[in-house]
């Protein structure tokens, strides 16, 4: 297979991430098949080459048609925008289970979330994510409206918590619901209890949830982290978003963190 060597001098990009976002694309990304049995003629590109250019367009931020304009230089191969465009959706999914096997089983997870600007004024977008403190690589993000809340974005990414981890959030999570999913995950959802009511008194549940808090609150003093991750990602998205639906604002955030995660452990940030 010929070897292609992107020049960084063109793409503005750090050339250890760029060869890291290529070895991972060719190590995970899905395979062929090696019989088709449907009708209609082969795929032109290959896979790995096409969810590469997802991954680099994502930092970047950048259109479609200059990632089509450098895709030469990077695979070596010339798909055109609308091809790269299909492929980031229909990947989508995939680069956020790469990102996930990048990140390892971590044990000590935030939940948060951030919101990002839409050119539109008066629009907006929230990314909730789960971020693992000790190796600083992001595990699960979606990508959902402004006015959802955290606690509703927070069940999107149930399915992606780590089993006997212990998940730190603040008080936008908490609630018995939340509490009870994550315990089916065999983890336990640390959010710091809501305030009861004016000269009232915790009951029942919330009163032996605080108690559990309380114990384990040098573990929750870890949250913090998290937010300095949101200061990053902030400072890597300098340009608000042009994206009109949901779906496409969901793709960006999760070929953005696989390709995040990538960069760190290639230039050895990870866990630093």
């Amino acid at each position: 297979m010929q070897q292609h060597n992107p020049p960084t001098d063109i793409i503005p990009y750090d050339g250890n991430a760029i060869k890291a976002i290529l070895a991972a694309a060719k190590r995970l990304a899905p395979r062929e098949r090696a019989e088709r049995r449907r009708r209609g003629r082969p795929p032109k590109y290959e896979t790995w080459k096409l969810a590469a250019l997802c991954a680099i367009k994502a930092p970047l931020n950048i259109t479609f048609k200059r990632t089509a304009e450098l895709a030469p230089l990077i695979v070596g191969a010339s798909p055109s925008p609308a091809t790269i465009h299909r492929a980031r959706v229909k990947l989508k999914d995939w680069a956020m289970e790469a990102a996930a096997k990048a990140a390892g089983n971590p044990d000590l997870p935030v939940a948060d979330s951030t919101g990002i600007p839409h050119r539109r004024k008066g629009r907006h977008f929230k990314i909730h994510f789960l971020y693992d403190v000790r190796s600083d690589l992001v595990i699960a993000a979606t990508a959902t409206p402004g006015p959802t809340a955290d606690y509703q974005g927070y069940q999107k990414l149930l399915h992606s918590v780590p089993e006997k981890s212990v998940v730190l959030a603040d008080s936008a999570y908490f609630g018995r619901s939340n509490f009870e999913k994550t315990l089916e995950r065999d983890a336990l959802l640390l959010a710091k209890p809501r305030r009861p009511p004016r000269r009232g008194r915790r009951r029942g549940w919330a009163a032996k949830y605080e108690r559990i808090f309380e114990a384990l609150r040098h573990l929750y003093r870890r949250r913090s982290e998290g937010e300095r991750f949101c200061s990053r990602l902030k400072a890597r998205l300098r340009r608000a978003l042009k994206y009109q639906l949901v779906e496409s604002a969901d793709a960006f955030v999760k070929w953005l963190f696989l390709a995040l995660n990538v960069e760190r452990i290639a230039t050895g940030k990870a866990g630093a």
